[in-house]
């Protein structure tokens, strides 16, 4: 991930979720605008800023949909 890559976070699997994404009805999808001092991004979504990392890719909870130059 880096500045301007466009992401996606996964969907909940819980129907009672009430996580930052569910509870807000976002579509998921940001955008990685900067980074934040704890060594990830800050990213802008519809409903929000939120901080993505790393390990969040790794482990399979966002995906990096398109790539900046």
């Amino acid at each position: 991930m880096k500045i301007g890559d466009l992401i996606k976070v996964k969907d909940c699997k819980n129907l009672d979720c009430m996580c930052f994404f569910c509870h807000g009805n976002s579509n998921r999808v940001g955008f990685i605008a900067t980074l934040v001092p704890q060594g990830g991004y800050a990213a802008i979504f519809d409903i929000g800023e939120w901080d993505v990392f790393q390990f969040d890719e790794d482990q399979g909870r966002l995906e990096v949909m398109n790539e900046s130059r």
